[in-house]
């Protein structure tokens, strides 16, 4: 698909470009727009699960996707390679949209249960909780929340590596090894599986961060995220 194709069908859908990002200077089939539509955002992914060495920047990815979701009040994800793809996606993002078909959740079954104790951290998540301390003290370590299950909404069982709720907000924190995360190293399926997750947490009005394994080494950086 060319890009003013995508472009085309959405704006005839109430959507206005507001940014592309190439991911290869030489290759122009593998790209991300971001669309608007009053208060919310619609990301589309063409092709990016295509394999390519060097596989591009992880952590443009997550630091992108992390100022639209500051931004907008939902910004849903979604994966492209054709027409019929575009034409689910903006099926799907309706769909969600819509007040109709809100979905019960009950937190109080097993499947449910909130881990608050933090045991066997990978040092990822250890050096996460270190920051996490440093800028909320050990009085705010106690509100953040690991392991943090639900259903997404096809009623899959998934879990969220850290939530914190505020009064007015939720808000899911994931952090994202290349190697598990990145859409060229987890194929289209996979990447397919983390978009619908992320999707449901939207839905249940969760704002997602995404932190990279490179982000989360720039100390200074991650705090100041924080």
């Amino acid at each position: 698909m060319l890009t003013k194709d995508i472009v085309s069908t959405l704006d005839q859908n109430g959507f206005k470009l507001v940014e592309k990002v190439e991911y290869y200077d030489e290759v122009k089939d593998m790209y991300t727009l971001f669309f608007e539509q009053d208060h919310n955002c619609l990301i589309i992914d063409y092709n990016i699960c295509k394999m390519k060495e060097p596989i591009f920047d992880y952590s443009e990815y997550t630091n992108k996707q992390n100022e639209y979701m500051f931004k907008y009040e939902q910004c849903y994800r979604f994966y492209v390679e054709n027409d019929e793809d575009l034409e689910i996606a903006l099926v799907t993002y309706n769909t969600l949209l819509s007040t109709d078909n809100d979905i019960d959740i009950s937190y109080n079954s097993k499947c449910f249960e909130r881990k608050l104790s933090h045991p066997d951290n990978t040092p990822l998540e250890e050096y996460f909780e270190q920051c996490f301390i440093e800028v909320y003290g050990n009085d705010g370590y106690k509100y953040l929340e690991k392991e943090y299950h639900f259903q997404d909404i096809l009623g899959n069982n998934v879990s969220i590596d850290y939530v914190i709720e505020t009064k007015d907000k939720k808000y899911a924190i994931e952090e994202n090894g290349v190697k598990y995360h990145h859409p060229q190293l987890i194929g289209v399926d996979r990447y397919k599986q983390q978009l619908l997750k992320q999707n449901s947490l939207v839905k249940f009005n969760f704002v997602i961060f995404r932190w990279s394994t490179d982000h989360l080494r720039v100390k200074q950086k991650m705090n100041d995220d924080i």
